[in-house]
């Protein structure tokens, strides 16, 4: 993660949605799941629930296109361990996203 975050330990702790957007916009690219290594998709925050405000998509190993869609209602508070921000995808699934 950026030198410039607050951030340096490895303690979970919860951080605001508007915290961890600041964090994703600074971001070079995050990784997804210990394995795929992109660059996110931003859109900016308006305060309703189903405002997808992250997409990340990427190709497979089978040539299938993956795209994972982050709406603000799910994300209200995200928690943070390090460099990992721990989100929930469209689909309900808590999701581990690595900034860099």
């Amino acid at each position: 993660m950026k030198s410039d975050n607050p951030t340096t330990n490895n303690e979970m702790k919860t951080i605001t949605l508007e915290t961890a957007f600041e964090i994703l916009e600074t971001a070079s690219a995050v990784i997804l799941n210990d394995d795929v290594t992109l660059y996110p998709g931003l859109a900016d925050l308006t305060g309703e629930d189903d405002n997808a405000f992250m997409l990340l998509s990427w190709e497979n190993e089978k040539g299938n296109e993956c795209c994972l869609r982050f709406c603000e209602g799910d994300n209200r508070e995200i928690e943070q361990k390090g460099d990992f921000l721990f989100l929930f995808a469209g689909d309900g699934e808590k999701t581990k996203v690595m900034v860099m």
